[in-house]
C-alpha cells in the first residue's frame, strides 16, 4: 500500500520462533546502522501492521524509514503480502497449532504458499529442517532461496515424541530422519520418493570448550536453544551450556 512505498520489508512468519527471530534480525538491522521500524506490540494480523506503518508514517502519508521488520501471522501472511513489498521472507517452520483457528496442518502451509505467489522478487530465508516449509522451495517460484538450519542433533534426549510431520508430503511414507532437533525438525529423508532435507546454506552447531582450550576459529554466539514451558523454542544466554557457532556456506551468496 501507500504507507509501505519505498519501504524495504521483511517479514518473519511461520508456527514457532516469529519474534525470537524477529529480534534477533532487529539486532543485525541497529548493529548496520539501518534507519528502521517493527511491530514489537505484537500486532501481527493485517489490521495491526497497517497500524504500525500508519505509527511510523509522517502526516502527509510517507514513511521516513528505510526498513521495516514485520512479525506476521502464519494465516494471515496470505492476505497481508498483497500489501506489503516484502524483500525478504523468512519461514521458520509449521507445527500443528491453534487448530480452532487453522484446522489441519497443511491449511497453514498452503496459506504461506499463496501468500508466496504475491511476491516473487522476495528472497526467501526456509527452514531446511522442516520438512513443510523445506517444500515451499519445490512449487517452481521465481524467488531466490536461501535455506538455515541445524546441523546436530540438539538434545541428548529424544524431543519428537509429538511429530507434526510423521509422513512424507509428497508420497505419504513415513520419513527417515539422521538425527532430530524437535518435533519433526531435523535431518529428514523419505525412503520412498528421495525427498530429503538439503544442505543449508546458513546453519548452526554446537561446539564444546572451555578456558583452557584455544580460542574456536569460529566465533561463538551466546546462545542456547531450548524448549519452554509452552512447547514453544526459544533462544537465550546462559554460561554452561554450549556454546553456539553459526557457519556460512562457502556456497552462499554474499
Amino acid at each position: 500500500g501507500e504507507l509501505s512505498r519505498g519501504v524495504k520489508v521483511t517479514v518473519v512468519t511461520g508456527t514457532n520462533g516469529k519474534t525470537t527471530t524477529s529480534r534477533m534480525i532487529e539486532q543485525a538491522f541497529a548493529d548496520a546502522g539501518l534507519k528502521y521500524f517493527s511491530n514489537k506490540s505484537g500486532a501481527n494480523l493485517l489490521t495491526g501492521i497497517i497500524a504500525v506503518f500508519a505509527q511510523h508514517a509522517t502526516l502527509s502519508g510517507k514513511c521516513p524509514y528505510t526498513h521495516a521488520l514485520i512479525e506476521c501471522d502464519e494465516a494471515a501472511f496470505r492476505r497481508t503480502s498483497e500489501y506489503l513489498p516484502v524483500e525478504c521472507l523468512v519461514v521458520n517452520n509449521i507445527f500443528r497449532d491453534q487448530l480452532d483457528r487453522y484446522g489441519e496442518i497443511t491449511h497453514t502451509l498452503n496459506a504461506i504458499r499463496e501468500g508466496i505467489t504475491h511476491v516473487p522478487n522476495a528472497t526467501l530465508c526456509l527452514n531446511a529442517d522442516c520438512s513443510l516449509t523445506a517444500s515451499l522451495a519445490e512449487d517452481g517460484i521465481p524467488n531466490p532461496i536461501i535455506r538455515f538450519g541445524v546441523n546436530v542433533p540438539i538434545y541428548s534426549e529424544t524431543a519428537h515424541e509429538l511429530s507434526d510431520a510423521v509422513y512424507c508430503i509428497h508420497c505419504k511414507t513415513q520419513y527417515e530422519y539422521d538425527y532430530r532437533t524437535y518435533g519433526h525438525l531435523g535431518g529428514f529423508r523419505c525412503p520412498k520418493c528421495g525427498y530429503h532435507r538439503i544442505a543449508p546454506e546458513v546453519s548452526a552447531g554446537f561446539r564444546r570448550f572451555d578456558a583452557s582450550m584455544d580460542p574456536p576459529d569460529v566465533a561463538p554466539a551466546p546462545m542456547i536453544v531450548w524448549i519452554s514451558s509452552m512447547n514453544r523454542m526459544a533462544f537465550g544466554s546462559f554460561s554452561s551450556w554450549p556454546s553456539t557457532s553459526f557457519r556460512r556456506s562457502s556456497k552462499s551468496p554474499r
